[in-house]
């Protein structure tokens, strides 16, 4: 997650002040007129809902492309293990993108809303049951964790369905 400004300049103001560069009033004085806003610990609070809206619908068309690939243009006997691993590798695609500085966090956090479809709709077996539930929890509880907006993940979900 890439560093705010305040908090950048926060920490650039105390090395300055070591060096000499400015005094410990003047530091003050640049920090008064750049607060560092409010952090609950959550990055999504405060999004504009129309942008979340639009990458939460992307996210769901992300998804919707892996499944009709899938299930138009593969069509295997058996898509579950394809839509599982189509799945995984979104997630895996989503915490690559998250963890780029220049990547924007909703675009990533589409990403990962995409990868709930194909596991969503996945059939799973015994076999892959625990797989399919690890795969599934692993991108929404992401998801909701990262984001003060749990409504990107549902989105993807609900609206697929």
């Amino acid at each position: 997650m890439p560093e705010g400004f305040e908090r950048r300049l926060r920490r650039e103001a105390g090395a300055w002040v070591e060096d000499g560069v400015i005094s410990s009033e003047q530091a003050d004085a640049i920090l008064d007129r750049h607060p560092i806003p409010r952090d609950d610990g959550e990055e999504g609070r405060g999004l504009d809902w129309a942008q979340a809206l639009l990458y939460g619908t992307a996210g769901i068309l992300l998804g919707a492309a892996a499944l009709a690939l899938i299930m138009v243009g593969l069509e295997p006997q058996d898509p579950s293990p394809y839509l599982l691993f189509t799945g995984a590798g979104l997630f895996g695609l989503g915490l690559v993108l998250d963890r780029l500085p220049q990547v924007k966090d909703l675009m990533a956090s589409a990403v990962l809303a995409g990868s709930l479809v194909p596991l969503t709709v996945s059939t799973f077996d015994t076999e892959l049951y625990v797989a399919w539930v690890i795969a599934l929890a692993a991108p929404a509880g992401l998801l909701v964790y990262k984001r003060a907006q749990p409504f990107v993940p549902s989105l993807s979900v609900i609206a697929f369905n």
